[in-house]
């Protein structure tokens, strides 16, 4: 039984991203203070939280998908989007660029791209014979 009103995916994801970047800024911003502004380590703690707490929240509340693989999957996306990051971060850096702003700058790509990755590569619905596809 389906529900009398439920959001499109692409919304879902816009309310469960912006949950997720708030949290992963916060976690960043912390990191990048306690650790005297080491960006290597401010992003692995950025995802190691978020790893966790972003797989839950886009699996089961966007994509409605959940297991082992697309988890093994979602690790190697944030692999991914992290060198991603890191590598932008470094280079804005290089400009002399604040930061928290460069940071917040990178979400702009970033959000779509993952957007992409997770529904085409790691949150994939398997198609069922004789269903229309």
């Amino acid at each position: 039984m389906r529900p009398l009103f439920e959001l499109p995916k692409i919304v879902r994801f816009l309310f469960v991203g912006g949950l997720n970047t708030l949290v992963g800024f916060l976690v960043f911003s912390l990191a990048i203070y306690l650790s005297n502004g080491n960006i290597g380590l401010s992003l692995a703690a950025n995802i190691g939280v978020g790893v966790f707490f972003n797989y839950l929240s886009y699996g089961l509340g966007v994509f409605r998908s959940f297991g082992r693989k697309q988890f093994a999957k979602f690790v190697l996306a944030y692999a991914f989007l992290y060198l991603l990051n890191y590598a932008a971060l470094l280079f804005m850096q290089g400009y002399q660029m604040n930061i928290y702003i460069a940071q917040f700058i990178n979400v702009f790509y970033l959000a779509p791209l993952s957007y992409f990755i997770f529904n085409k590569l790691v949150f994939v619905q398997p198609v069922e014979l004789g269903s229309p596809t």
